[in-house]
């Protein structure tokens, strides 16, 4: 019985390796069309890779199984226990595989500590928008991977005997052989590829899932090899705690204080806001200043709120969840003893601005709409929204209100009654949509719930004006970040710094001032740079934000737009991505022209910048204080 069973096992695992290999080769690009050097790589690499993910369900499984090897009383128990341990093993190493290729195909980055944080945070996945029928197919993949394993061992079982042994040593040895030399070979070439700064080579390695280099830099430096950088920067993370601000603030208490409103749309990028697809936002915004070349701070929902209140970079961000650290624009209005109002239609613990933006904000004054469908949810948050707006119009202390909503994160909803493109796909399922098919009936979708949103937006615009709040009330509107379709190659958002994903609208309604627009290039971080002072705060801006008045004489060079690893730097020539922590270098596409176009040659955009990175490398440690 034990020699069959680790007959049976090591085909099983065999067999599960293969499998493996093809999988690679069919769902990542892992064989370039580069050279030589490229193409072996790539080659090497798939195989000694597959291994890597094998490995575990390998030694997992042996080392469940062992004790039935060793104990004689439990050989009787070892033909069910090693039928059901591989079996999950193998499946669950598909399964995380399949997770991966997903998520790669879709928004170009491996499983990694993003999407750990989404899966163990509350509101996490719900973030994602699947629907059931997504849900329902993942289920099914999964079953359909399991029913395989399953099929896979029973089969084993059946054929093979007792006779076999000799042949599993030979064919053992031959594998074992063959993964020494791929494994090898691909270690070897990408350690001289890293030496001499080569990288297609180290480009290839960034396709493969939890691809762990081989690297040999200080030896080559201590035998007397010349070792090459590539062109790039590094932003390592400050130590130390948070100095913010980095002076008290002096808040002159003559200034009539003004109501004050924010409304975030998700994923709403700059093109949206048109007379055809907003037409009363677009409306609004004639009367207010609109500015034309407004980048949020990230591509992603967490950054670009973060950056919106605090005026920071994104990469700020860990030290402020760490130390649950409220935004100084929100700490002077309740000084000066605001009425707050937030209202969401997603949860406010994924991402954490329970602990961050509105930490000291009271629960009861956080309304947040989970249950049903985004639009419905918006409907919810907007009649909130204006209850608030009605019961505080003639009151004696002024309001902030917040309002975030969720209609145009995919998959994109929007009500019967408000839809602008009539040929839309109307099931929006992750595992069967065919982008190369479905694109412009998705993004048809995604248009039709902007449209939703800018009926309800409608309403807070005439409730505003019958309440007569627009002679008292700053009223900014804009999105949190973008959202792609395959305008650069890419679809959804968190996963490039390109225009559609960061580029999104500012519009910003001041009482009593003459509409304008700008074209100049302005941030979300200069949000309360800019709006600090007309509360009557005097301290310069550099004491509490990397801003500058987006009214004042001062223009920008360039914006930061980040995202979990990475800041992407943006003027109007280029783009360029700059990891933030060791072995985290992403070479696809890292200096682009300010059209998200290739650009070759990576090493004058450094050269002609190097002023401007020492200021980005300035405000990612401004306000950080060194420990002792």
């Amino acid at each position: 019985m034990k020699s069959k069973v680790k007959s049976v096992l090591t085909r099983f695992f065999l067999i599960n390796y293969i499998c493996v290999v093809a999988f690679l080769a069919f769902f990542f690009p892992v064989v370039q069309d580069g050279n030589f050097l490229e193409t072996i790589f790539s080659y090497f690499a798939l195989f000694s890779q597959s291994i890597v993910y094998v490995l575990p369900a390998v030694l997992l499984s042996f080392l469940f199984l062992s004790p039935f090897f060793i104990i004689d009383k439990l050989s009787n128990c070892l033909k069910l226990f090693s039928f059901f341990v591989p079996v999950l093993f193998s499946s669950l190493t598909f399964v995380l595989l399949y997770a991966d290729s997903f998520i790669y195909d879709l928004y170009g980055f491996h499983v990694n500590s993003f999407v750990w944080n989404l899966l163990k945070t509350p509101g996490g996945i719900e973030s994602l928008g699947g629907t059931t029928s997504t849900f329902f197919s993942v289920f099914l993949r999964g079953s359909i991977l399991l029913a395989y394993e399953i099929i896979l061992y029973v089969v084993l079982w059946w054929l093979l005997g007792r006779d076999s042994r000799q042949r599993i040593r030979f064919s053992l040895r031959v594998v074992v052989l063959f993964i020494v030399f791929v494994t090898a070979g691909d270690r070897l070439i990408y350690g001289v590829s890293q030496i001499q700064a080569y990288t297609p080579v180290l480009q290839s390695a960034q396709h493969f899932p939890f691809y762990t280099p081989l690297t040999f830099r200080k030896l080559a430096k201590k035998m007397g090899f010349e070792v090459k950088k590539t062109a790039g920067v590094e932003v390592k993370s400050q130590s130390g705690l948070l100095e913010y601000p980095r002076s008290s603030l002096i808040v002159d208490s003559s200034v009539q204080p003004l109501n004050v409103l924010f409304i975030t749309v998700e994923s709403l990028r700059a093109d949206m806001l048109s007379p055809e697809i907003m037409p009363h936002t677009d409306a609004f915004s004639r009367d207010s200043f609109r500015f034309l070349q407004h980048f949020s701070g990230g591509n992603a929902t967490r950054m670009g709120i973060f950056s919106l209140f605090y005026g920071l970079p994104g990469p700020y961000w860990f030290k402020f969840i760490d130390q649950q650290k409220s935004p100084v624009l929100l700490d002077v209005l309740q000084d000066k003893g605001y009425e707050f109002g937030v209202f969401a239609s997603q949860k406010l613990t994924y991402p954490e601005f329970d602990k961050t933006v509105f930490s000291t904000v009271p629960a009861a004054r956080l309304q947040q709409n989970v249950k049903g469908r985004g639009y419905r949810r918006d409907e919810q948050t907007v009649a909130q929204l204006i209850r608030f707006l009605t019961d505080n119009a003639d009151g004696d202390q002024p309001f902030f209100a917040y309002a975030f909503l969720e209609s145009p994160h995919a998959p994109y909803t929007f009500s019967e009654n408000n839809i602008l493109k009539s040929d839309y796909l109307k099931d929006l399922n992750y595992l069967k949509m065919r982008l190369d098919k479905d694109l412009p009936l998705i993004k048809n979708r995604y248009i039709n719930s902007c449209y939703h949103v800018d009926t309800l937006l409608g309403a807070v615009f005439e409730k505003l004006a019958s309440l007569g709040l627009l002679t008292n009330t700053l009223v900014m509107i804009t999105g949190d970040h973008g959202e792609e379709f395959l305008d650069t190659g890419r679809w959804g958002h968190n996963n490039a710094f390109t225009d559609a994903q960061t580029h999104v609208p500012m519009v910003l309604y001041l009482p009593d001032r003459e509409p304008q627009e700008f074209s100049y290039l302005t941030s979300h971080v200069d949000i309360p740079a800019t709006i600090m002072p007309i509360l009557g705060v005097t301290n310069p801006p550099s004491d509490y934000s990397t801003g500058i008045n987006m009214f004042g004489p001062d223009r920008r060079e360039y914006v930061l737009v980040s995202d979990w690893s990475r800041v992407g730097y943006v003027d109007d020539e280029f783009k360029a991505n700059f990891p933030m922590k060791a072995g985290s270098h992403l070479f696809d596409d890292a200096v682009t022209t300010r059209l998200d176009e290739p650009y070759p040659d990576s090493g004058f955009f450094y050269r002609s910048r190097q002023n401007r990175i020492l200021a980005v490398m300035d405000e990612l440690s401004r306000f950080s204080k060194a420990t002792q």
